[in-house]
């Protein structure tokens, strides 16, 4: 099972349930978390501010991302779905 598959099947899980499940360090998950975050593959959110920064942390949850391309935003994806139709 990949980090994306267990994601898909556990939505909202943090790095740490992720690591147990996989058994893999939380050092390597995180670094893989990050590098799929920043691919626009997964979506991370703060369990406990609803997506504001805290000074003091709290847990980040993931999500995959539904939108195709790591596009986060549905409007985008549909202008450019519509601008893509229109040239065509």
């Amino acid at each position: 099972m990949t980090i994306l598959d267990y994601i898909a099947a556990n939505p909202g899980c943090s790095g740490s349930e992720i690591a147990t499940a996989l058994n893999t360090q939380t050092t390597a998950i995180n670094a893989e978390l990050r590098r799929l975050w920043r691919g626009g593959l997964v979506i991370r959110t703060n369990r406990s501010t609803g997506g504001r920064a805290r000074k003091t942390g709290g847990r980040a949850s993931y999500h995959v991302n539904p939108m195709p391309f790591g596009c986060s935003n549905p409007l985008t994806h549909m202008f450019n779905q519509l601008l893509k139709e229109a040239r065509a």
